[in-house]
């Protein structure tokens, strides 16, 4: 079994005003840049790879934030947001005059297939998704090994941190996404079932940060262990 730690991190925000942000590709806005960067900022210590989603408001940044930190930075196809279908890019005022009591329905048990929006994606569709495209970014981090040039008299298993400290090293990795992305995978990982406390009443602020610890057996996401460190200040 080995550890490796998986830093997620929500984008930023958008322009675009107050719309249903799923699928559809916006820009983050100036203030938006500013909230990842702030967040990134308390990474500690720096990550070996940066994965994202392919969407701009994560992509942009991200591939930025990699250059500047001189790593590799992969898009991830799966771990773009899900799809509202007819919904999705629309104003929150706008839906709510067309499409009301499905909206409310649709908040109340999200997890009813009954209630996915027109052309849109089921959360159970949208669950796999996401999982299904972070097992290989796990199984890519956990085959990591540490930099063997830092000092040539230290064993192979440990790397010195930011404080000069000598620490085991734990191979690691931000993954720059969305809400339902974070909030999909928690709900795995905190093992909810299939309950809309996790997407109706969690709410993630934009830039949000938080990592988990997770022990990898196997190539299957099923044989991981988690453990959530949240929050990150």
């Amino acid at each position: 079994m080995k550890i490796i730690k998986l830093w997620l991190l929500r984008h930023g925000e958008c322009e675009g005003g107050q719309i249903l942000r799923g699928k559809v590709d916006v820009a983050l806005s100036d203030a938006g840049q500013a909230q990842m960067s702030r967040a990134a900022s308390r990474i500690e210590p720096s990550v070996d790879r940066v994965f994202s989603s392919s969407l701009q408001r994560c992509a942009n940044w991200s591939q930025g934030y990699a250059k500047e930190k001189s790593l590799e930075c992969q898009l991830v196809e799966g771990l773009e947001e899900i799809d509202f279908g007819v919904w999705d890019g629309q104003s929150f005022e706008q839906l709510y005059q067309d499409y009301d009591e499905q909206m409310q329905a649709y908040w109340c048990d999200p997890w009813d297939e009954q209630h996915t929006p027109e052309n849109g994606e089921s959360l159970l569709s949208f669950q796999q998704r996401v999982l299904l495209a972070l097992e290989p970014v796990i199984n890519q981090v956990a085959q990591i090994e540490p930099d063997t040039n830092i000092s040539a008299n230290m064993s192979s298993n440990t790397h010195v941190n930011h404080s000069g400290e000598t620490e085991a090293f734990v191979p690691s990795a931000l993954i720059v996404t969305h809400g339902g992305v974070i909030k999909a995978l928690l709900a795995h990982v905190l093992s909810t079932g299939q309950t809309a406390s996790m997407f109706s009443h969690f709410k993630l602020p934009y830039a949000a940060l938080l990592s988990l610890d997770v022990y990898v057996e196997g190539d299957d996401i099923d044989n991981c262990q988690f453990c959530l460190n949240w929050p990150e200040i």
